[in-house]
């Protein structure tokens, strides 16, 4: 991929306000933690005094905007939050207080056809309220309804349900379901993440997840590979908690219960049957539907003031969110670099 300079429009000279933060260097797929959960209520929903627990434990915040529907059944923002405190330890080293949305991902039910699970580059390159910044800077700089907007004026998808979850449990969840069998075809020893593997299929325990859904130095692609890494990692939690081992077993599903609820909010209009829904549909479009990514014009468009920005092809890109709205592609994966 080239790098190109950003050419901001004529008359515009302004970037992100907060574009001057530390660039986070690892980053953790805690949506992990919203997936496994939304398995848990649909394995316990049927134990209707539990599953009332837990649907007044869920914590719920502002979310969505009142965009109309437009012809798909239903749909969730899946994001991941990367909190920072300004303390030590916390974020990247030297960060600042506030916290950057790193994973995004858009969950679509449509009236007809697949299912589809669509990562959005944390680096994709937005323009709001006369700012040039990363999409994953919306949120804390514009409120978590403007994320949602943004995202459905990229993609012409309108949201129904919001899930969030924190960055900083993926190491609890996997330990406490006793860990995962993941298949990964290379090698690799990768410093800045710690994460090691030797190309195959084996148990990663909690830190070698952790470190597989951080590590994008090793990968040609960078932060796109490492989406196709986390969604290796989502589909193997999902695996292993659908097994008898695990949720025949009362004390492992406490603990992970426990953690998915002290990290995972929702939209103010949605309920556990939401994720127990969004469950089935993450299921099917990562089992049987369809996975990938925007089509992506460059990996490293420069701009000044805010850093490397990922450009997408917004025609290729509306069109194909299109297609899934209609029921128009089959299985398989979706979207890429060109």
């Amino acid at each position: 991929m080239r790098r190109q300079k950003g050419r901001l429009p004529k008359g515009s000279t302004h970037v992100s306000p907060t574009s001057k933060l530390p660039r986070k260097r690892h980053h953790i797929l805690l949506t992990i933690c919203t997936i496994l959960v939304s398995v848990i209520f649909l394995l316990v929903g049927a134990a209707g005094g539990l599953y009332l627990w837990v649907d007044h434990q869920i914590q719920h915040y502002q979310a969505l905007t009142t965009m109309p529907k437009n012809g798909i059944e239903e749909s969730w923002l899946i994001t991941g939050v990367d909190q920072r405190d300004g303390a030590a330890g916390t974020g990247a080293a030297g960060s600042v207080p506030g916290f950057r949305t790193d994973t995004i991902m858009l969950l679509i039910k449509p009236k007809n056809g697949k299912d589809a699970l669509i990562s959005i580059p944390r680096d994709t390159l937005v323009y709001e309220d006369g700012y040039y910044m990363k999409i994953n800077a919306i949120a804390e700089t514009y409120g978590w309804p403007a994320l949602a907007a943004k995202v459905e004026q990229l993609t012409g998808v309108k949201i129904d349900h919001a899930v969030r979850a924190n960055f900083n449990t993926i190491e609890d969840v996997v330990n406490a379901m006793g860990g995962v069998y993941v298949c990964f075809n290379q090698t690799v020893n990768d410093p800045y993440s710690g994460f090691k593997w030797k190309a195959g299929c084996g148990v990663m325990n909690g830190e070698t997840a952790l470190a597989f859904s951080r590590e994008r130095h090793s990968d040609a692609l960078g932060d796109i590979g490492r989406e196709q890494q986390q969604r290796i990692l989502i589909q193997a939690m999902f695996t292993a908690a659908t097994k008898p081992s695990f949720y025949m077993n009362l004390r492992k599903v406490a603990k992970v219960v426990k953690i998915g609820l002290q990290n995972v909010k929702i939209d103010e209009t949605s309920h556990a049957n939401t994720l127990i829904t969004m469950a089935e549909v993450f299921y099917q479009a990562t089992h049987h539907g369809i996975t990938g990514i925007p089509y992506i014009s460059d990996l490293g468009y420069e701009v000044p003031g805010v850093g490397d920005c990922i450009l997408w092809n917004t025609t290729e890109t509306k069109q194909m969110f299109q297609n899934i709205i209609n029921g128009k592609l089959p299985a398989g994966t979706v979207g890429g670099i060109q």
